[in-house]
């Protein structure tokens, strides 16, 4: 919001300097700051959407490890008598087809933002 309000500012503060000659100086500064902070807030808004990347994937990165866990020890969906190795690679391919699938609607999501804009 703070990024919109700041994105269109800029236009108006750009006519009124050029309009007022006696306070030119300080209307060009305050473009430059508008602009400034819109780089800023879009800076904090990249840093977010990585975190918010890196706990999916070490999320991912768990049930795969507790996965192997189970697989390895013989518990679980893993236990005697099922057929271990073939549930294993179906229980790892639900784990990664999940991931991928919230890959791809994420990177949709950021286009379709991206278009937006």
């Amino acid at each position: 919001m703070v990024q919109l309000v700041c994105a269109s500012a800029i236009p108006v503060v750009a006519a009124i300097s050029t309009a007022d000659k006696d306070h030119a100086t300080q209307w060009t500064i305050l473009t430059a700051v508008l602009g400034s902070a819109i780089a800023v807030i879009r800076g904090i808004d990249s840093f977010q959407q990585n975190h918010e990347t890196w706990l999916r994937a070490r999320g991912t990165e768990q049930a795969l490890r507790s996965a192997r866990v189970a697989f390895d020890s013989h518990t679980g969906p893993f236990a005697p008598p099922a057929d271990s190795l073939n549930d294993y690679a179906k229980h790892v391919d639900a784990i990664l087809s999940g991931e991928m699938q919230s890959w791809v609607t994420e990177s949709k999501r950021d286009r379709s933002a991206t278009a937006a804009k």
